[in-house]
């Protein structure tokens, strides 16, 4: 008759491998949970970019006349279009002289509390006409939206820059 015995150095070995194919499973789990982090991440902060630019070029805000307001807590959503991809001189010309005043204000009604901003209006050359928000840091990741729209009867460029 024959008897399995299992030897101390069997088990060590075994133990050897489960302990580094575990590890090594740890490893790769934690490498996933970032990569997948940093994706998230990325698509949220892309949808808010578009999301934001959608809101200023397709709406005029409510209420309509935002603009003729001292102040941006009296207004529900914030918006630059007289229609569709049109842009009212008049609401683009207000953000601009209120940027350093309202710039906290203008995020929140975009949904972008959390984020930096930057608003671009450019000409087809890419002279830029104007700014509004600040400017990115290169250590930042920023999302870019750009659409074409007219702006005082010229076709211009508007870009919207999301900073993380």
């Amino acid at each position: 008759m024959c008897r399995g015995q299992v030897f101390a150095t069997d088990f060590i070995v075994a133990l050897s491998i489960f302990l580094f194919v575990l590890a090594l499973a740890l490893v790769l789990s934690n490498n996933v949970n970032v990569r997948a982090s940093v994706i998230e991440e990325y698509n949220e902060l892309e949808e808010a970019s578009f999301n934001a630019v959608n809101q200023l070029i397709l709406s005029g805000g409510e209420p309509i006349n935002w603009n003729q307001f001292s102040d941006l807590n009296e207004v529900n959503s914030l918006g630059l279009a007289e229609s569709r991809n049109v842009l009212d001189k008049n609401k683009v010309e207000w953000l601009v002289d209120n940027n350093a005043l309202q710039y906290n204000g203008v995020k929140e009604l975009l949904g972008l509390s959390k984020y930096e901003l930057r608003i671009s209006l450019q000409d087809l050359n890419g002279t830029e006409l104007n700014k509004i928000g600040m400017d990115a840091d290169e250590n930042k990741q920023i999302i870019s939206v750009e659409r074409y729209v007219l702006y005082d009867g010229n076709l211009c460029k508007i870009r919207i820059g999301v900073i993380e």
